[in-house]
C-alpha cells in the first residue's frame, strides 16, 4: 500500500507540475510584469537595510590538535535548560557505557538554575566536565566542546532531549571494526512524554537514505570536524552537515538501534520565529556553505548541486514564507546570484520540476520561483 501511495502521489505531483508549467508559460506571454525589476545591488541595499548579510561574521580559531585518549566525547550545549537539564543528564551519566568517555556540557550563559544543576552533577559524576562561558549561541557552544573532546569519537546532544546510554558500547565497537567514519542511529521523536514517531534505519543502508541532516543521533569519526565547524553568529546552522561533514564521508553505517529520545519542544527556534526576518539566515548560510566548500576543496557532485538548488528554492521559500513581500523578493534576486554561480547545467539528470525553477530563476520570475519551489 505504501509504495502504491507513493507511486500515486508521484503521478499527481507531476500533473499538477505540468499544469502549472502551461500556466506558467500563459501568464508569462500576457504579463511580463512579473519579471522582477530589482537589480542585484538594489536586493543588497534593501536587506541590510533590514536584515544584515551575517555570511561573513562567522567566528573561528582552527582545530587544535588533542590527546585522543578517550573513546566517546558527548557535547552538550546548555542555555536555560533547567526544566530538562537533569533528563538528559541522567541518560548520558551511568554505568552502561564501559569504554572511556567523557560527557562536555558548556553552560552557554544561562539565566536560570542551569548552571547550578550542573555543578551538583559534576561533583557526583567524574565524566561531567563542566565548562561556563559567556553566551555566545549553539554554533560556538558546540565548536568549544570540539575543542577540548578528549574522543576518539564525537556525538552532539540538545539540551531537551535523552541518550540511550546503554547501546554506545556495540556501536562504539562496530565503528572501531570497521573504521567507520560516520554512524546513523534510529531514534524516537518525543511529545510530552510519550513517542509519537520512530524513525528507524537499517543496517546497510548507504548514506544518502540513511541521513536527515541533523547534527544528533550521529557518531563522527573526530577527524571529520578537524577542519570544519558550526557557522557562528547564524542561524540554520546544522545544514553543515549535509554540505560539509558528509562529501567526507567514505564509511558509513546505519543502525537500528535508537540512540535518541528528540523532545519536540514548542518553544523552540522554528516555532519561536515562524515568519521572521531571522529566516533569511537561511539564504546567509548557504552562502556561507559555498565558501566553505571552495575552501576545503571539497568538489562538486551532482549531490552537491541538487542539495544547494532545493536549499535556495524549496528550504529558503518555506522560511520566508509570511514576510513582506519585498523582503521576500529582495532575497530571490540574492539566491538568483548565488545559484547562477553553480554549474547546474552540469547536471546529468534534472526533473521537469527543476527545469522550471531553473527557467523562472533564470528569466528573474520572482512570483514563479516562489510558487513552484513549494512544490519541489
Amino acid at each position: 500500500m505504501k509504495v502504491k501511495s507513493v507511486i500515486l502521489q508521484g503521478i499527481i505531483t507531476g500533473i499538477l507540475v505540468m499544469l502549472y508549467t502551461i500556466k506558467v508559460k500563459f501568464s508569462a506571454f500576457v504579463n511580463r510584469k512579473q519579471l522582477s525589476q530589482l537589480t542585484e545591488q538594489a536586493a543588497t541595499d534593501y536587506l541590510a537595510a533590514h536584515y544584515p548579510d551575517k555570511s561573513q561574521a562567522t567566528e573561528y580559531t582552527g582545530y587544535q590538535q588533542r590527546n585522543r585518549s578517550l573513546d566517546l566525547s558527548i557535547i552538550i550545549p546548555v542555555y536555560n535548560g533547567e526544566a530538562y537539564l537533569e533528563e538528559c543528564l541522567d541518560s548520558v551519566l551511568g554505568p552502561e557505557f564501559t569504554g572511556q568517555y567523557e560527557v562536555i556540557a558548556i553552560n552557554d550563559g544561562s539565566t536560570d538554575q542551569s548552571l547550578a544543576i550542573l555543578n551538583r552533577y559534576q561533583h557526583v559524576n567524574k565524566q561531567l566536565k563542566v565548562i561556563d562561558q559567556t553566551n555566545r549561541g549553539l554554533s560556538a557552544t558546540r565548536n568549544r566542546g570540539f575543542q577540548i573532546s578528549k574522543g576518539q569519537y564525537i556525538t552532539f546532544l540538545d539540551i531537551d532531549d535523552q541518550l540511550n546510554l546503554a547501546i554506545l558500547p556495540d556501536l562504539i565497537a562496530k565503528m572501531k571494526a570497521q573504521q567507520i567514519q560516520m554512524l546513523q542511529a534510529s531514534y524516537n521523536t518525543t511529545y510530552q512524554g510519550r513517542v509519537v514517531q520512530a524513525t528507524a534505519f537499517k543496517a546497510g543502508q548507504p548514506l544518502a537514505e540513511a541521513t536527515d541532516g541533523y547534527p544528533w543521533a550521529k557518531i563522527y569519526d573526530y577527524r571529520l570536524w578537524k577542519q570544519v565547524r558550526f557557522p557562528e553568529k547564524i542561524y540554520f546552522e546544522d545544514t553543515v552537515l549535509l554540505f560539509l561533514i558528509e562529501p567526507q564521508v567514505k564509511r558509513f553505517l546505519a543502525s537500528e538501534l535508537s540512540l535518541i529520545n528528540y523532545r519536540i519542544n514548542e518553544t523552540g527556534f522554528i516555532q519561536s520565529n515562524k515568519n521572521k526576518p531571522v529566516n533569511i539566515d537561511s539564504l546567509y548560510v548557504t552562502n556561507w556553505l559555498m565558501q566553505q566548500q571552495q575552501q576545503l576543496a571539497i568538489p562538486m557532485t551532482d549531490q552537491l548541486l541538487h542539495l544547494y538548488l532545493f536549499q535556495l528554492s524549496n528550504m529558503l521559500v518555506r522560511r520566508i514564507n509570511g514576510l513582506d513581500e519585498a523582503l521576500q523578493e529582495a532575497v530571490f534576486i540574492q539566491a538568483r546570484t548565488l545559484i547562477l554561480q553553480l554549474p547546474i547545467d552540469e547536471l546529468e539528470h534534472t526533473s521537469t520540476l527543476e527545469r522550471q525553477i531553473m527557467i523562472a530563476i533564470h528569466n528573474r520570475q520572482f512570483k514563479v520561483w516562489l510558487q513552484l519551489s513549494q512544490l519541489y
